[in-house]
């Protein structure tokens, strides 16, 4: 029981999340990801859902299901957030196409 807590308070510590966020960025940005993400969000949702059983069934300091929600939704909107940052850091600052301009949308008026 003391082992369970003590990984489940490794795999929500806030410099953790961010470091998988950060892997995954790296590991999905190599190449266009884009064919693959169903699978990738077929396992997100599998490890968020199993991180939330996880805190319920083994934390000694929760007691109701919607504290381990809370937990839950706190690591994975961080693991988000710093996911979908890294990425518009990638996209505007890395990213292949970044100077390249549309002529036909900028001619468009929207007035």
């Amino acid at each position: 029981m003391a082992l369970a807590s003590r990984v489940l308070a490794f795999a929500t510590s806030k410099p953790i999340v961010v470091a998988f966020a950060l892997a995954t960025h790296f590991i999905l940005h190599r190449d266009e990801w884009d064919n693959r993400f169903h699978p990738v969000l077929g396992i997100w949702v599998a490890a968020v859902g199993g991180l939330a059983a996880a805190e319920y069934l083994f934390s000694p300091h929760i007691t109701t299901l919607s504290g381990a929600v809370q937990i839950t939704a706190v690591t994975a909107a961080v693991y988000m957030s710093t996911l979908i940052t890294s990425t518009l850091i990638h996209r505007v600052l890395f990213h292949r196409l970044r100077g390249v301009t549309c002529r036909r949308l900028s001619t468009l008026n929207f007035h």
